[in-house]
Protein backbone atom coordinates (compact mmCIF):
# COMPACT_ATOMS: atom_id res chain seq x y z
CA UNK A 1 0.00 0.00 0.00
CA UNK A 2 3.19 2.57 0.72
CA UNK A 3 4.51 1.05 -2.52
CA UNK A 4 0.81 2.33 -4.41
CA UNK A 5 0.87 5.66 -2.37
CA UNK A 6 4.32 6.96 -3.14
CA UNK A 7 4.12 6.03 -6.90
CA UNK A 8 0.92 8.41 -7.07
CA UNK A 9 2.75 11.00 -4.68
CA UNK A 10 5.60 11.06 -7.54
CA UNK A 11 3.57 11.33 -10.71
CA UNK A 12 1.18 14.23 -8.81
CA UNK A 13 4.43 16.07 -8.14
CA UNK A 14 5.84 15.03 -11.85
CA UNK A 15 2.68 16.59 -13.01
CA UNK A 16 2.66 19.50 -11.00
CA UNK A 17 6.21 20.60 -11.09
CA UNK A 18 6.90 19.28 -14.94
CA UNK A 19 3.96 21.09 -16.96
CA UNK A 20 4.83 24.87 -15.40
CA UNK A 21 9.01 23.93 -16.39
CA UNK A 22 7.59 23.00 -20.12
CA UNK A 23 6.07 26.29 -20.23
CA UNK A 24 8.73 28.45 -18.76
CA UNK A 25 10.93 26.78 -21.66
CA UNK A 26 8.52 27.24 -24.08
CA UNK A 27 8.28 30.51 -23.43
CA UNK A 28 11.95 31.12 -23.71
CA UNK A 29 12.63 29.85 -26.94
CA UNK A 30 12.76 32.27 -29.82
CA UNK A 31 10.28 32.72 -32.03
CA UNK A 32 10.49 31.59 -35.68
CA UNK A 33 11.99 34.14 -38.50
CA UNK A 34 9.44 33.56 -41.30
CA UNK A 35 11.37 33.92 -44.66
CA UNK A 36 10.56 36.91 -46.84
CA UNK A 37 8.09 35.69 -49.83
CA UNK A 38 10.05 35.86 -53.01
CA UNK A 39 7.58 38.22 -54.64
CA UNK A 40 8.32 40.58 -52.55
CA UNK A 41 11.83 40.64 -53.38
CA UNK A 42 10.75 40.84 -56.80
CA UNK A 43 8.41 43.53 -56.18
CA UNK A 44 11.30 45.59 -54.95
CA UNK A 45 13.92 45.17 -57.37
CA UNK A 46 11.31 46.25 -60.03
CA UNK A 47 10.71 49.13 -57.94
CA UNK A 48 14.54 49.69 -58.07
CA UNK A 49 15.23 49.23 -61.58
CA UNK A 50 11.87 51.87 -62.09
CA UNK A 51 13.95 54.53 -60.09
CA UNK A 52 16.80 53.97 -62.22
CA UNK A 53 15.39 54.20 -65.07
CA UNK A 54 13.97 57.46 -64.25
CA UNK A 55 16.94 58.47 -63.27
CA UNK A 56 19.30 58.02 -65.97
CA UNK A 57 16.69 59.47 -68.70
CA UNK A 58 16.11 62.71 -66.82
CA UNK A 59 19.27 63.18 -64.65
CA UNK A 60 22.26 61.31 -66.60
CA UNK A 61 22.23 63.12 -69.92
CA UNK A 62 22.98 66.20 -67.89
CA UNK A 63 25.72 64.99 -65.94
CA UNK A 64 28.79 66.10 -68.23
CA UNK A 65 26.98 69.34 -69.34
CA UNK A 66 28.66 72.06 -68.14
CA UNK A 67 27.32 75.14 -65.69
CA UNK A 68 28.01 78.26 -65.95
CA UNK A 69 31.45 79.42 -63.73
CA UNK A 70 31.39 75.46 -62.34
CA UNK A 71 34.94 73.28 -63.54
CA UNK A 72 33.80 70.30 -64.76
CA UNK A 73 36.22 67.56 -64.55
CA UNK A 74 36.59 65.68 -67.96
CA UNK A 75 38.27 62.82 -69.36
CA UNK A 76 39.63 62.75 -72.97
CA UNK A 77 37.14 60.57 -74.70
CA UNK A 78 34.29 62.56 -73.35
CA UNK A 79 36.02 65.55 -76.03
CA UNK A 80 35.71 66.04 -79.06
CA UNK A 81 38.23 68.11 -80.48
CA UNK A 82 36.51 70.34 -83.66
CA UNK A 83 39.54 72.62 -84.58
CA UNK A 84 42.66 74.37 -82.71
CA UNK A 85 40.35 76.28 -80.42
CA UNK A 86 36.43 74.70 -80.72
CA UNK A 87 35.71 71.46 -78.65
CA UNK A 88 32.34 69.69 -78.43
CA UNK A 89 31.67 67.68 -75.60
CA UNK A 90 29.89 63.96 -76.02
CA UNK A 91 25.98 64.18 -75.97
CA UNK A 92 26.00 68.13 -76.51
CA UNK A 93 24.53 69.81 -79.38
CA UNK A 94 26.60 72.67 -79.47
CA UNK A 95 30.40 73.20 -80.24
CA UNK A 96 32.35 75.34 -76.89
CA UNK A 97 34.69 78.34 -78.42
CA UNK A 98 38.25 78.24 -75.97
CA UNK A 99 38.14 81.65 -75.37
CA UNK A 100 41.73 83.83 -74.72
CA UNK A 101 43.86 82.37 -77.90
CA UNK A 102 42.73 82.06 -81.33
CA UNK A 103 44.34 78.92 -84.07
CA UNK A 104 44.07 78.98 -87.21
CA UNK A 105 41.10 77.81 -89.48
CA UNK A 106 41.06 74.17 -90.90
CA UNK A 107 37.55 74.47 -93.23
CA UNK A 108 37.11 78.29 -93.23
CA UNK A 109 40.91 78.76 -93.71
CA UNK A 110 41.83 81.56 -95.76
CA UNK A 111 45.00 79.71 -97.47
CA UNK A 112 46.50 76.62 -97.66
CA UNK A 113 48.85 77.68 -95.33
CA UNK A 114 46.29 78.48 -92.33
CA UNK A 115 44.74 75.57 -92.96
CA UNK A 116 47.65 73.14 -92.73
CA UNK A 117 48.66 75.21 -89.88
CA UNK A 118 44.92 74.87 -88.32
CA UNK A 119 45.39 70.95 -88.78
CA UNK A 120 48.30 71.05 -86.76
CA UNK A 121 47.07 73.27 -83.90
CA UNK A 122 43.81 70.37 -84.02
CA UNK A 123 46.00 67.36 -83.65
CA UNK A 124 48.26 69.32 -80.71
CA UNK A 125 44.93 70.37 -79.24
CA UNK A 126 44.40 66.22 -79.25
CA UNK A 127 47.06 65.38 -77.55
CA UNK A 128 47.00 67.27 -75.07
CA UNK A 129 43.32 66.16 -74.39
CA UNK A 130 44.50 62.63 -74.48
CA UNK A 131 46.92 62.63 -72.21
CA UNK A 132 45.97 65.13 -69.66
CA UNK A 133 43.41 65.34 -66.65
CA UNK A 134 40.78 68.03 -68.36
CA UNK A 135 39.09 70.84 -65.93
CA UNK A 136 36.51 73.09 -68.73
CA UNK A 137 35.22 76.11 -67.17
CA UNK A 138 32.59 77.59 -69.10
CA UNK A 139 32.07 81.33 -69.35
CA UNK A 140 30.03 83.95 -70.60
CA UNK A 141 30.89 85.05 -74.50
CA UNK A 142 31.48 88.11 -75.86
CA UNK A 143 27.94 89.28 -76.83
CA UNK A 144 25.69 91.72 -76.86
CA UNK A 145 22.94 91.10 -74.00
CA UNK A 146 20.70 87.73 -74.40
CA UNK A 147 22.39 86.91 -77.61
CA UNK A 148 24.50 84.55 -76.35
CA UNK A 149 23.65 80.81 -78.04
CA UNK A 150 22.38 82.66 -81.23
CA UNK A 151 23.76 82.41 -84.70
CA UNK A 152 25.04 86.61 -83.77
CA UNK A 153 26.79 85.43 -80.75
CA UNK A 154 30.05 83.11 -81.36
CA UNK A 155 28.66 81.51 -83.69
CA UNK A 156 26.31 79.68 -82.02
CA UNK A 157 28.59 78.13 -80.01
CA UNK A 158 29.00 78.60 -75.97
CA UNK A 159 32.58 79.93 -75.03
CA UNK A 160 34.92 78.11 -72.28
CA UNK A 161 38.37 77.58 -70.97
CA UNK A 162 40.13 74.14 -70.71
CA UNK A 163 42.44 73.30 -68.67
CA UNK A 164 45.01 70.40 -68.78
CA UNK A 165 46.82 69.46 -65.82
CA UNK A 166 45.95 73.08 -64.29
CA UNK A 167 46.89 75.00 -67.81
CA UNK A 168 45.46 76.47 -69.75
CA UNK A 169 45.44 74.49 -73.03
CA UNK A 170 45.75 77.82 -75.02
CA UNK A 171 48.69 78.88 -73.44
CA UNK A 172 50.21 76.11 -74.75
CA UNK A 173 49.29 76.45 -78.01
CA UNK A 174 50.56 80.33 -78.14
CA UNK A 175 54.03 79.28 -76.52
CA UNK A 176 54.16 76.49 -79.11
CA UNK A 177 53.86 78.85 -81.58
CA UNK A 178 49.74 77.05 -82.52
CA UNK A 179 48.11 79.87 -81.98
CA UNK A 180 47.91 84.01 -81.12
CA UNK A 181 46.40 85.72 -78.05
CA UNK A 182 43.23 86.38 -79.13
CA UNK A 183 41.03 88.68 -76.09
CA UNK A 184 37.29 89.89 -75.48
CA UNK A 185 36.53 92.26 -74.09
CA UNK A 186 32.84 93.42 -72.55
CA UNK A 187 30.42 92.49 -75.53
CA UNK A 188 32.87 92.51 -78.35
CA UNK A 189 35.68 91.28 -79.76
CA UNK A 190 38.81 92.51 -82.22
CA UNK A 191 38.85 91.59 -86.03
CA UNK A 192 40.80 87.89 -85.80
CA UNK A 193 44.62 88.10 -86.57
CA UNK A 194 45.12 86.70 -89.82
CA UNK A 195 48.93 86.17 -89.16
CA UNK A 196 49.07 82.97 -90.86
CA UNK A 197 48.68 83.53 -94.53
CA UNK A 198 50.29 87.12 -93.79
CA UNK A 199 53.47 85.09 -93.09
CA UNK A 200 53.52 82.89 -96.21
CA UNK A 201 53.49 85.94 -98.41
Amino acid sequence: MSGGTGSNIRQIRTSRYGEPEQLRLALDEPPKKRGLPWFWLLAGCLVVIAFAAVYTRNDVANVFKPKPGAPLSLAGHQVQVIDGDTIRINGQDRDISLVGFDAPETSRASCDVEREHGYTAMRRLRSIVDTAELQLQTVPCACASNAEGGDTCSQNRSCGILRANGWDVGERLIAEGLAVRYVCTGTSCPAPRRTWCDAAR
